[in-house]
């Protein structure tokens, strides 16, 4: 029977802890007929020790070693070393690549014959596979860690604590839906919380603030905030400076989509608490996942491997265009980049910088 190699080097971006394969799924892996090298130490951020991955059957090399001899690519977001020099024509690279946040690295994988996998897109496929959808899994755990942040920094009480007093019903809203946003509302009800999900579409006030949760902003105590909008022509901002003046002194919001350069609220930035007026603490709390590395890791790991099983045929990895899960999942093959949003990016893209 023939294999390939699943390649896992330790993650790279801000803050990151977790790892695209755990122990636990290196025999899931072995069954597609692959064999697995995982980078020295490339597991111990999240708790995951070399010598469980050798017990597992995985080897264990350096990142050049990995990067060289696997086939496939595998990481939690940006596969470590796949931009770099050792990256081959036919590798595939696969995880959580937000194409339209990496156009131009979309574009590299292309120029360079390698299969761009992006998991994140499972959504769109046709089907359910919801239990495949390693992104949505990663969101519910972000949407459970914001309603926890929120009432960290609030000091609210929670009617669960018995302190043998009563006090007012601690006040959440939701801002934005999908996995995150659900999970945020289902935590924030589950510990007694007088929760409010709020669409974050329609009409939106000079300072980029929809309307319809601008109305219900001055009531709330904790806001978590889960939905960032990237369309053409429209702010990414969704609580802007006016609505955060609106807001009650003491209340909190708590921005998941926060990064390096800013998120969907006014002066967020990842990894930051600030106070506004009229005394709003505003928290950039992008990357809460990886709070929970070892958790989140373990649930990413078993449905990577099961993606990466719907393109295993006898021992090998292919793409097969016809099939609506390659097609929805696959964003560069064959030097071609095949989604046209991505396409649209990088003409947008390169006449702003002048490159060819």
């Amino acid at each position: 029977m023939a294999s390939f190699m699943v390649g896992v080097c330790a993650e790279t971006g801000p803050g990151e802890r977790r790892v695209a394969v755990v122990p636990a799924a290196v025999g899931a892996l072995r069954a597609l007929g692959a064999r697995v090298a995982v980078e020295a130490g490339a597991g111990h951020p999240a708790g995951y020790g070399d010598g469980a991955y050798v017990r597992a059957g995985a080897e264990v090399l350096c990142r050049a070693d990995v990067t060289g001899r696997a086939d496939v690519l595998l990481g939690v977001g940006l596969p470590a070393g796949s931009t770099g020099p050792g990256t081959r024509r036919g590798q595939m690279v696969a995880g959580l690549l937000r194409p339209l946040r990496n156009a131009l690295i979309v574009r590299f994988w292309a120029e360079r014959g390698i299969t761009a996998v992006s998991f994140d897109l499972l959504a769109e496929a046709p089907g359910d596979l919801a239990d495949m959808d390693a992104a949505a899994q990663q969101a519910r755990i972000t949407g459970r860690q914001a309603v926890l942040t929120g009432l960290l920094h609030s000091g609210r009480h929670l009617p669960g604590s018995d302190t043998g007093r009563r006090f007012p019903p601690v006040r959440v809203l939701v801002a934005g839906g999908g996995p995150a946003g659900l999970q945020a509302a289902h935590t924030a009800r589950t510990l007694g919380a007088v929760t409010t999900v709020c669409d974050t579409a329609g009409p939106r006030e000079r300072d980029g603030t929809p309307r319809s949760l601008l109305r219900v902003l001055p009531d709330a105590d904790i806001v978590v905030v889960t939905a960032r909008d990237l369309s053409p022509g429209m702010p990414e901002v969704l609580v802007g400076g006016g609505a955060l003046a609106a807001m009650a002194p003491g209340s909190v919001v708590v921005d998941t989509t926060a990064e390096p350069d800013g998120g969907s609220v006014a002066r967020v930035r990842r990894g930051t608490a600030v106070t506004v007026p009229p005394g709003v603490t505003v928290v950039g709390s992008g990357g809460l996942v990886t709070e929970v590395a070892h958790e989140a890791s373990a649930g990413y790991a078993q449905r990577a491997a099961a993606l990466l099983g719907r393109f295993a045929v006898d021992g090998r990895l292919a793409v097969d265009l016809e099939d609506p899960l390659h097609a929805t999942l696959v964003v560069a093959h064959r030097g071609d980049v095949l989604r046209h949003d991505v396409q649209r990016d990088l003409v947008r893209l390169t006449e702003v910088a002048g490159l060819p």
